[in-house]
C-alpha cells in the first residue's frame, strides 16, 4: 500500500479525488441511516465507512447490521463500536439505559450479525485522501447527515 505521503503525490498529479461517507453512532436507527445512505448517494459518494456502534437505543438493529454486512461485502469498512463490543463482553462501565438496549439487542439479532460485528476491529488505517484535499482546499466542514439529509448553503 502506498503511503499517505505517495497517495496524496498520485492524487494531485492525477487530479483523482473520491467522495467518501463516513457513518457512526448508527445505533439501530433504520429510518435516520436509511436518510443518510439515500443522501450520500444522492452526493455520489464512492466509498462507505462505518464508525461504530451500529447497534444500541433504536428499534431495528438487525437491519442495520445486515445493511453493513452488505456494504461491506462490496468494499465499505466497518470499526467497531462500545456498544457493537458490549454484544460480546458485556455492558461493565455502561449506564442503565445503555445495558438494557444492549441485551435487548443481544436477544434479537441472529448470530450471524453477532459473529459479524464480534469481528470487526477497534482501529484500522484508513487512508481518506479527501480530508486532506478539503483542508487543503481551505474548507471548515464538510456536509454532514444527522438522521436527515443536510443540505449545503452553497
Amino acid at each position: 500500500m502506498p503511503t499517505r505521503k505517495g497517495c496524496y503525490s498520485m492524487c494531485k498529479a492525477t487530479g483523482a479525488r473520491m467522495r467518501v461517507a463516513l457513518f457512526a453512532d448508527i445505533h439501530g436507527n433504520r429510518e435516520a441511516f436509511e436518510a443518510c445512505l439515500d443522501h450520500a448517494a444522492r452526493q455520489g459518494a464512492e466509498r462507505q465507512i462505518f464508525l461504530g456502534d451500529m447497534v444500541g437505543y433504536g428499534a431495528d438493529p438487525q437491519w442495520v447490521v445486515d445493511t453493513v454486512m452488505a456494504a461491506v461485502a462490496r468494499g465499505a469498512q466497518a470499526l467497531l463500536g462500545n456498544h457493537d463490543d458490549a454484544l460480546k463482553n458485556g455492558t461493565s462501565g455502561m449506564n442503565s439505559t445503555a445495558a438494557t438496549a444492549i441485551a435487548w439487542t443481544k436477544s434479537t439479532l441472529n448470530a450471524e450479525a453477532k459473529e459479524f460485528l464480534a469481528s470487526l476491529p477497534y482501529l484500522a488505517t484508513i487512508v481518506v485522501l479527501a480530508l486532506i484535499s478539503l483542508r487543503k482546499s481551505g474548507a471548515t466542514a464538510a456536509p454532514a447527515c444527522l438522521g436527515r439529509p443536510f443540505k449545503p448553503s452553497t
